[in-house]
């Protein structure tokens, strides 16, 4: 999590975060502090949002999601590509089949079902580049 509050307040694409506050206490808790204020020109974060409606709306231009089928299937059929981030169970499956089978979405580099990798700042950069701008020149 520290990995992804350094690259969203880094970075200079809007985002909104759906995050569950009773999942932000501990550390995430303090890892936020002064962040809302820090991002808020380019970010928000919320408790909760209609994902359909979010996902609708005509300035969303990428989803970063956990790859649960649910997610999967909203983003599909309103034509939002995914950046795959999973972390449990079917989540790496359904992300392989977004980006390799279906073709609709890229993932975090380095996630891997095998291994319980925690995934760099880099990585997490470089897929939201890739996601929000396209393949990089090194990519081509």
């Amino acid at each position: 999590m520290e990995e992804l509050v350094m690259r969203l307040e880094k970075s200079e694409h809007p985002f909104l975060w759906v995050l569950c506050m009773d999942i932000a206490g501990g550390m995430l808790a303090t890892l936020l502090e002064g962040f809302k204020e820090r991002t808020k020109d380019h970010g928000v974060i919320v408790k909760w949002v209609p994902r359909v409606k979010f996902l609708s709306h005509p300035s969303v231009g990428g989803f970063l999601s956990h790859c649960g089928w649910n997610s999967h299937l909203e983003s599909m059929s309103l034509g939002i590509p995914i950046l795959g981030w999973p972390y449990y169970t079917d989540q790496f499956l359904d992300c392989r089949f977004c980006k390799d089978v279906w073709k609709i979405g890229i993932d975090i580099e380095g996630v891997d079902v095998d291994e319980n990798l925690v995934s760099k700042r880099e990585e997490i950069e470089k897929g939201v580049m890739r996601l929000m701008e396209g393949p990089q020149e090194e990519e081509i």
